[in-house]
């Protein structure tokens, strides 16, 4: 068995899965706008966190007042129980706040590397180490390739991406006219 011939053919199917300029700007578009709702909605998410917590803040130092001036000792135990419910919310609130981190990165250096993987496989195959070439098998394929000796590699199951990719751009498949499989109607 020839390694020319072999990586020769999986190079062919690398470059096959380089999407068009136009499917590659409009994923490009796509993933930005998502990044962005995103961020807007961790930002947002954070802020209500945020005036919750003053919220509460004020509620409790309502609540301890009332105790200061409670003489009831029924009363004072249910406000203690409040204020024991409220600061338990407070420190979920912050634990939230805490674990949302701050503002993710914007989204030309978060995804700058997956896009260029996006846009062209096979420039990380030719370019990378063995460690890039093994990355590469795992990001691109769902699945082992196999390969026949006498006809090649099988169809590759690519990975979501490219398969959504090449959906969108049509993929050589041709789909149902708009007038369907029946004769027209005079």
């Amino acid at each position: 068995m020839a390694r020319d011939k072999i990586e020769g053919q999986f190079e062919t199917i690398l470059q096959d899965m380089r999407p068009s300029h136009d499917m590659f700007v409009l994923a490009y578009e796509v993933f930005q706008k998502l990044w962005q709702t995103r961020s807007q909605g961790i930002t947002t998410r954070k802020k209500g966190w945020e005036a919750e917590v003053h919220k509460i803040e004020s509620q409790v130092a309502q609540l301890v007042d009332r105790v200061m001036d409670a003489e009831s000792q029924t009363l004072i135990k249910a406000y203690e129980i409040r204020i024991q419910g409220l600061e338990v919310r407070k420190a979920e609130l912050r634990e939230k706040i805490a674990r949302s981190g701050r503002n993710p990165k914007d989204f030309e250096t978060a995804f700058r590397t997956a896009m260029t993987f996006l846009a062209n496989p096979y420039k990380i195959w030719v370019s990378g180490s063995f460690e890039h070439k093994r990355l590469v098998l795992k990001l691109a394929f769902a699945e082992r390739l196999q390969y026949l000796r006498e006809s090649g590699f099988r169809t590759a199951l690519t990975a979501s991406p490219f398969t959504l990719l090449c959906d969108l751009s049509g993929g050589g498949k041709d789909m149902v006219p708009a007038t369907g499989f029946e004769p027209v109607a005079p």
